[in-house]
């Protein structure tokens, strides 16, 4: 949709001219990155479902690791960039709409309008091979989150259709979610050898394997997660975040490691014990469509890092969520951020 659009592009906007401010505080301060994903179905006109995700993150490297265990680094670690613990916080905003969003009238057999409105703490261990983060995601539904204006004032503004059924959205509640994630890293170069756990960065062309791991407990989701990743080109980095927002132990895109571009590919599947967003709030009554608890999504998109910026585009398939959706779900995620 237009909507979509003229958002990210004003998002990008703003964090560009943000970028020369941005670059001295973060090398004063200790700040390792920042990161600004959107995510929106604007390329297929849809506006529908998942319809507009946006997520501001800001990592920190840490300068003590946390745990003294950590304070003595084994012999292999030196000299391994890759590696260290860093805390990442921010903010997001995800919004949800029925099929058909022109009428009024609440739509029982269909996903109910949210807004939801949260932010987030997260560390992050980096073992070169294994990359650990837990982290703790609070915020709310409901009005509250002001999805409704702030979609309707893009709306307004790009002269799109405004959706008119905000005002039957899912009723506000408090949310709280425990997150945990790993990711495996497994290198070769080319041309294929060995793969093998990745030490440090290597130069040149690689190919990288990255199984993905999480669990999550609480609201808006409980659930678990497996998935697996394929990158290729030149020096894929060291950017193990998560392929969309999901709100669990969010992590940040790593250090500056020189010139970066490689494209990737990955599936994951999922099973969700609980989502607010279709299930309704734990101990209220219960919405009129039925879960699928088991979900997949597939993606694939292109990273490139350059003179300290970093832009990644993704292109996903979400599976059907609830029994009544007639179709699988397509959208658009933009990431851009600066790695200091």
């Amino acid at each position: 949709m237009k909507a979509g659009a003229a958002a990210g592009a004003l998002c990008l906007a703003l964090l560009l001219a943000a970028l020369p401010e941005a670059r001295a505080a973060g090398r004063e301060g200790g700040l390792e990155a920042f990161l600004l994903t959107f995510e929106n179905d604007f390329l297929y006109e849809t506006d529908m479902y998942y319809t507009s995700g946006l997520q501001l993150l800001f990592s920190f490297s840490a300068a003590e690791p946390f745990s003294r265990a950590e304070r003595r680094p084994a012999p292999e670690a030196r000299g391994a960039g890759e590696r260290g613990e860093r805390l990442s916080f921010g903010f997001g905003q995800s919004m949800y709409t029925p099929r058909h969003i022109k009428t009024t009238a609440p739509q029982e057999q269909d996903r109910p309008y949210v807004g939801y409105l949260y932010f987030f703490l997260s560390k992050t261990d980096n073992k070169g091979s294994v990359e650990d983060s837990s982290g703790l995601t609070f915020g709310w539904s409901g009005p509250a989150a002001l999805a409704k204006e702030v979609q309707g004032g893009i709306h307004r503004l790009t002269g799109n259709v405004e959706a008119q059924g905000w005002d039957s959205q899912l009723s506000g509640a408090p949310m709280l979610m425990l997150g945990w994630r790993r990711v495996l890293r497994l290198r070769t170069a080319w041309p294929v050898q060995t793969v093998r756990p990745v030490q440090a960065r290597a130069d040149g062309l690689d190919w990288e394997l990255l199984p993905r791991f999480a669990l999550s407990l609480g609201t808006p989701l409980t659930g678990a997660s497996v998935g697996l990743e394929l990158r290729a080109g030149l020096n894929p980095g060291a950017d193990a975040s998560p392929p969309r927002l999901l709100y669990v132990a969010q992590s940040g895109p790593g250090k500056d490691q020189g010139l970066s571009l490689y494209a990737f590919a990955g599936a994951e599947g999922s099973f969700a014990l609980h989502d607010s967003f279709v299930d309704g709030h734990l101990f209220r009554a219960g919405l009129d469509i039925e879960k699928r608890p088991w979900r997949y999504n597939l993606y694939a998109g292109l990273g490139l890092r350059a003179r300290g910026l970093c832009l990644k585009a993704t292109q996903h398939l979400l599976s059907r969520e609830f029994r009544e959706q007639e179709k699988e779900q397509s959208f658009l995620s933009l990431s851009l951020g600066y790695l200091f």
